[in-house]
């Protein structure tokens, strides 16, 4: 919508001062045409009412047109002056431009409405827009007084640079650079940004404002950032200028790539990671990692809000929960390790290192902790305790055997010491097969890893090395297909201990012991069938993992090394009687997917 030119007509012969506004009202709507006869009556009017153009005839009862120019120019340096003379000479003209009038009209152009209309609405909008420009230009002076950014305003082409402040500070280039050519900070633009700062730049000289951050090459070689933010400056319908301003924001955006580094670095570690706000009630949970997640079996929307305290149970002892409580009262970083519960219930052992993060004041903002499971170390170490306790109790035992068998032997009470020797060399032996066997759970309980075998001839190895040891025994292997396993590196070992223990329970001068497998989608049963007497209780409750401490006889250390390997391997084991009389293990492992 065009917006109404308030002109003041000033003129002697009243008729032509009608004409004029009845021509001016029928040409266009826009104008509202205000009159005066003579030059006081002008300078008064502009005195009070808002006049956006003054036409001027020159021949006025107090003085001419060129006494009102020269009156009008020192009281409004700028305000649009056309001249329309009676009576037109190059002396009038040439006085007429040397006093800084806007336009000079002849009498006879006044007489066409249209184009007179069209003289004074480009006089007009020629004033309007420098106006325009220097409010801006003066709004950006005083706000460049206050900051670091850098102040712009070009034409719509981007050919022109009106007002520029700041470039050196944000660029770090030259200032009469971009005054020689108002596009050098396309040149200091990062190459992979450029194209996407020209189509920025097209966009606002279309008339869209614009709010960017893209990467500069500065003039000491260095890459930053900076924020650019731009609107078009429209007069009736069309761009005629934009402008902006540039931030630097450099030190913002290494601020926040590192803050993302350091996100993403928590998003990814291999342990649980949560941060807490203590300015809240309860400290509650505000970030956590998917680790923790994954741990515990919690959703982040089930965890968020709540305090950590939500994973205690029954079974969590109350020493390390006070010793972290004292540690977060006292704002003092802190380690502990206790029994936590997952979701659907189960326990697992769980390793919390807290510590307080502060802020600029000093105070503490959050508190940042790291939760590792730490279930399989734990029962790694109560394993080696109780192997220690085993070792300890059979070494004992044994040696208490031989030393006694050894004073007699030394006593001579006996002529033939054959009995006492015999006795030595069984203890001996098998203080050789315990020390075999601790070698292997040692084995198991640092390696606590998994790889594929196949089934067949993992079997068919340890079948060999019985085999080898007891050529009495009958020992067969069925397996039609030979599906891999996803177990652990000992499993061999283990099932050749199933095939000893099953060997040395027989009463049969021939024993006979037969494997059978059978592979299903998703696991493998590995039947390992004797004709023996049935498996002693202790022995069983030490395959099924029912019993924890193999302290009764050497041998139970063997059936204890199955039971680790087994469940290292995510496997299960199952002791039923056969048809025969005699034992059914069966043997349960995970199928590795063709």
């Amino acid at each position: 919508m065009r917006s109404v030119i308030t002109v003041l007509h000033v003129d002697s012969n009243r008729r032509f001062r009608e004409f004029v506004a009845s021509g001016l009202a029928e040409a266009s709507g826009q104008f509202d045409v205000q009159t005066a006869d003579s030059v006081s009556e002008a300078l008064g009017q502009l005195d009070d009412e808002q006049i956006d153009c003054v036409l001027s005839g020159n021949d006025l009862p107090d003085g001419s047109g060129l006494d009102l120019l020269t009156a009008v120019r020192d009281r409004y340096s700028d305000l649009p002056f056309v001249l329309c003379p009676e009576e037109g000479s190059e002396a009038i003209a040439s006085e007429a431009i040397a006093s800084g009038v806007t336009d000079y009209v002849r009498r006879e152009t006044a007489d066409d409405a249209e184009a007179l209309g069209q003289r004074l609405e480009d006089s007009v909008t020629q004033y309007r827009e420098t106006r325009q420009a220097e409010r801006m230009k003066r709004q950006l002076k005083q706000l460049v007084t206050s900051t670091t950014d850098c102040f712009w305003m070009f034409d719509a082409s981007w050919e022109e640079a009106l007002f520029i402040s700041g470039y050196e500070e944000v660029w770090n280039r030259p200032a009469e650079r971009i005054r020689q050519n108002p596009q050098d900070f396309l040149e200091g633009t990062h190459p992979e940004d450029r194209e996407f700062v020209e189509q920025e730049m097209e966009r606002l000289s279309d008339g869209d404002e614009i709010d960017i951050e893209y990467r500069i090459a500065k003039g000491d070689g260095e890459t930053g950032w900076v924020w650019v933010k731009g609107q078009p400056i429209v007069e009736n319908g069309t761009v005629v200028r934009v402008a902006g301003f540039t931030r630097d924001i450099s030190e913002r955006r290494t601020h926040e790539e590192e803050l993302e580094l350091r996100t993403q670095a928590m998003n990814e570690a291999p342990v649980g990671v949560v941060m807490t706000d203590p300015s809240r009630e309860d400290n509650p949970l505000t970030y956590l990692n998917e680790q923790f997640l994954e741990m515990t079996g919690y959703t982040r929307e089930e965890a968020l809000g709540r305090n950590c305290r939500f994973l205690q149970g029954e079974e969590t002892d109350e020493e390390p929960v006070a010793t972290l409580r004292e540690a977060i009262d006292a704002k003092e970083p802190v380690t502990v390790e206790l029994r936590n519960y997952r979701k659907d219930g189960t326990r697992f052992w769980n390793r919390v290192s807290v510590a307080p993060v502060f802020g600029d004041d000093g105070e503490v903002c959050n508190y940042i902790g790291f939760q590792e499971d730490v279930t399989d170390r734990k029962q790694r170490q109560h394993q080696l305790e109780v192997l220690d306790r085993v070792l300890r109790h059979n070494l004992r035992n044994r040696t208490t055997v031989i030393r006694s068998r050894a004073e007699e032997l030394q006593a001579g009470e006996h002529a033939d010491g054959s009995e006492h020797t015999e006795a030595i060399v069984q203890e001996c032996e098998k203080l050789l097969n315990i020390a075999e066997k601790e070698r292997l759970i040692t084995r198991t309980l640092s390696n606590p890893y998994r790889t594929t075998v196949q089934a067949r001839p993992m079997l068919s190895g340890a079948v060999a090395k019985v085999q080898d040891d007891n050529p009495e025994a009958a020992i067969s292997v069925e397996c039609r297909d030979d599906p891999a396993i996803d177990v652990s590196p000992l499993i061999e070992e283990a099932f050749g201990e199933l095939l000893l223990n099953a060997l040395r329970h027989s009463v049969e001068s021939s024993p006979e012991v037969s494997v059978s497998v059978t592979a299903g989608d998703d696991v493998v049963c590995i039947e390992v069938e004797d004709t023996g007497p049935p498996i002693p209780e202790m022995e069983r409750a030490l395959l099924q993992g029912h019993e924890k401490s193999p302290l009764e006889h050497g041998g139970g250390l063997g059936l204890w090394f199955v039971n680790l390997v087994v469940t290292q391997s995510n496997g299960s084991i199952d002791i039923k009687e056969n048809d025969r009389g005699g034992n059914t293990i069966r043997v349960i492992l995970p199928r590795k997917p063709p």
